[in-house]
């Protein structure tokens, strides 16, 4: 506000530089009056528009804060479900595998007895699978332990992305050696 009156004033000042100029010693209380006028005219429409601005934000603020907070929450859901996903398709796999190895062990069947070593691999990729995405789920509470750090302190931003970022490795991770133990358990099986 103080750099609006500065403006009014310095612009006071030309107005009086400039009439004493060209020769005169006194304005004409009209020509002040309308330059007032304008003046004060100007300020109450800034000013309107500024105090509409203002409500505008008052709407928009916490509707954009409500969907940044639904934004988050889904994030967390889809990251939790996939979580879960790696980690009931590699347990799964290595459940159903682990039965079928048990049944096959008394097998007198040469084809099958020759691959069940390949399908300890399928097994291991599984188990591995599983560990991967244990490591995620800690890796995902560690990084928004750090977040709500974060979010009252502003420090240790650069670790949560790290970290984050590390738990999403691990989860891709997961599904890879899903895919690398269900490979070698197919080729396993079509052996037979």
């Amino acid at each position: 506000m103080e750099t609006k009156n500065n403006s009014v004033l310095d612009n006071l000042k030309d107005l009086i530089q400039n009439s004493k100029q060209i020769g005169h010693e006194t304005i004409p209380l009209y020509v002040l009056e309308q330059y007032l006028s304008d003046e004060f005219k100007s300020a109450v429409e800034k000013r309107n528009v500024y105090l509409h601005e203002m409500e505008v934000w008052k709407i928009n603020a916490p509707l954009e804060s409500a969907k940044s907070l639904e934004m988050f929450k889904a994030v967390l859901e889809t990251g939790q479900t996939a979580i879960k996903s790696a980690t009931l398709i590699n347990g799964g796999a290595a459940v159903a595998l682990l039965a079928f190895l048990g049944s096959s062990s008394t097998s007198k069947d040469a084809g099958l007895i020759n691959n069940l070593h390949i399908l300890n691999y399928a097994l291991i990729a599984f188990v591995v699978g599983v560990a991967f995405a244990g490591i995620t789920s800690g890796l995902r509470y560690i990084s928004q332990a750090i977040y709500s750090e974060v979010m009252e302190t502003g420090k240790w931003r650069a670790w949560g992305n790290c970290i984050r970022n590390a738990a999403i490795f691990f989860g891709c991770l997961s599904f890879i050696t899903f895919l690398a133990g269900s490979g070698i358990a197919a080729r396993a099986f079509c052996s037979l």
